[in-house]
């Protein structure tokens, strides 16, 4: 790892069966630490490894591991991911179930819980809630975005944290594209082929906070500031 401001570069090392979850500021130790797990024998050995002592500690084992291709969004004072299923499956034989596919981990007491998904049932046991479910920060608060389909995403806040309280903030729907090439893409795809039709109720919610979907930042481009800078339209 490589501090541009301070210079500083450090080079840490987990097992080679291990996966690296997060990188966070400990809020107890006051030290930059990596949080990672390995597969144990009923659970996942969960790891901490402290970036100032390159010491590791195990603090938990735990039943549902963390989609670590994801980063984890911070707030409230702990890491939210959603659940890794297909190692959950092979632990478990069975997927997680609806109610527990967000997981939450506690800096200040270092523990894990798991939490619900907003809205209803979605098919539990099915499988699949990583290619469809996603989490991000808007304006301090979590929010949750369901894509899946081609016509809607639905996005949900959490305006009461210690009760796990979900509350439906928009819903975007466009119609079904013809195109072949939009097969598998995931909403995103229609919704900048189709800006101008649908912007007037998008535009608001990426004026403050992109669309993060497919491990890239999404934003609807300002047709005004468009023309002003380009002399064109889009």
């Amino acid at each position: 790892m490589w501090n541009p401001i301070t210079q500083d570069q450090v080079t840490v090392a987990t097992p080679l069966t291990s996966h690296i979850c997060a990188f966070f500021f400990h809020p107890k130790s006051r030290e930059y630490t990596i949080l990672f797990y390995c597969k144990g024998s009923v659970g996942f050995k969960f790891f901490l490894l402290s970036l100032a002592t390159k010491s590791s500690r195990q603090i938990t084992s735990y039943s549902h591991p963390p989609l670590c291709s994801a980063n984890p969004i911070i707030l409230y004072g702990a890491l939210h991911w959603i659940v890794d299923e297909y190692p959950y499956e092979c632990m478990h034989g069975r997927f997680p179930s609806c109610s527990n596919i967000v997981l939450v981990f506690n800096m200040e007491r270092e523990l894990f819980f798991t939490m619900s998904h907003p809205g209803g049932r979605c098919g539990s046991g099915q499988g699949g809630h990583y290619r469809t479910t996603h989490l991000m920060e808007m304006g301090g608060d979590l929010c949750c975005y369901q894509a899946s389909s081609l016509e809607e995403l639905v996005i949900w806040i959490i305006k009461d944290y210690e009760r796990k309280v979900w509350v439906k903030m928009n819903v975007f729907v466009n119609g079904p594209s013809n195109n072949p090439c939009d097969e598998g893409r995931g909403l995103v795809t229609v919704i900048h082929r189709s800006v101008r039709r649908i912007r007037s109720s998008y535009a608001r919610l990426c004026s403050a906070a992109p669309i993060i979907l497919y491990g890239a930042l999404h934003w609807v481009l300002d047709d005004d500031a468009y023309r002003s800078l380009n002399g064109l339209d889009i």
